[in-house]
């Protein structure tokens, strides 16, 4: 049986054009050094339909890996590492968008941690920066294309539904707003700014995952 893993095709591209110095692993976290980190969830099959990676229920330790561009070694386990997509029936959407939660919040944590450095690497900010609002509107997209949609059959949840979506559209808005603003724009002399504007968009983002998973998506299950 063919092992495989399956990045993010940006995460991806990243991973071909860099050498073995320039890939990091440990525990949950794959990074191409300076560039993306992306999140290993054991046990998970897939993150989405769009952007996804096999893990087969890795066990993984520190650093031991060899990577040679076609496949990656850990823990003495080989894989063919592939961009795209691979399939698990009985994966919900809903467990689906709470795995890409994990990936957000992955990337809001690596952010924040480059914040709190005393000398935060701009260029390292404006990369994942652009990650988080490449995976960020993918998921939103996700959202309103199946999830809304989905659930609103049924007449039950047509309330909850619209409220959360009301909900949704305004935060999208000032997010976008934001990311706009930011596109590729952090360098030293507006750092603190940047910094003040983006602990507020990260608060309302982590706010609105938490009131998902706590109270939306069981509501939806339950229904």
């Amino acid at each position: 049986m063919d092992k495989s893993l399956f990045f993010t095709e940006i995460f991806f591209e990243n991973l071909k054009k860099s050498s073995n110095e320039d890939i990091l692993l440990f525990e949950d976290k794959l990074t191409v050094k300076d560039k993306f980190t992306l999140l290993l969830v054991p046990g998970a099959l897939f993150k989405s339909s769009s952007r996804s990676f096999a893990l087969d229920e890795l066990n993984i330790k520190k650093n031991r890996y060899n990577i040679n561009h076609e496949t990656i070694e850990i823990n003495d386990e080989v894989y063919s590492v592939k961009k795209g997509f691979i399939g698990k029936k009985d994966l919900s959407l809903i467990e689906t968008l709470m795995l890409e939660h994990k990936e957000l919040l992955g990337t809001v944590v690596v952010m924040q941690d480059e914040l709190n450095t005393e000398s935060p690497d701009c260029n390292k900010l404006n990369d994942s920066l652009n990650l988080l609002f490449t995976n960020l509107l993918e998921h939103l997209a996700k959202e309103d294309t199946y999830l809304y949609k989905d659930y609103l059959k049924n007449e039950n949840l047509v309330d909850v539904i619209n409220l959360y979506k009301d909900s949704m559209k305004l935060i999208s808005e000032t997010a976008i707003t934001y990311y706009n603003k930011w596109k590729d724009q952090v360098n030293v002399y507006n750092l603190e700014l940047f910094k003040e504007e983006t602990i507020s968009i990260f608060t309302v983002l982590g706010e609105r995952i938490t009131n998902e998973e706590e109270h939306f998506f069981p509501q939806l299950l339950s229904s």
